[in-house]
């Protein structure tokens, strides 16, 4: 089965994984776990729980 591994634009782009792997055959979707930084790699809300958890909502939701 073919896998097709991205980082959607939109978020961080890690240097040694990516954040969403796609399966063809029968079209499975598998995503890194979601993190609190924007796609400049920018913290989201550094010192505060609802901040950062609230971006890593966000990346997930992308």
């Amino acid at each position: 089965m073919p896998v097709e591994f991205l980082n959607p634009p939109s978020l961080p782009q890690p240097e040694h994984y990516r954040q969403v792997a796609v399966a063809t055959g029968s079209r499975t979707v598998y995503l890194a776990g979601p993190v609190a930084r924007t796609a400049d790699g920018t913290p989201g809300g550094p010192g505060a729980l609802a901040a950062p958890g609230g971006q890593a909502a966000r990346n997930g939701a992308t």
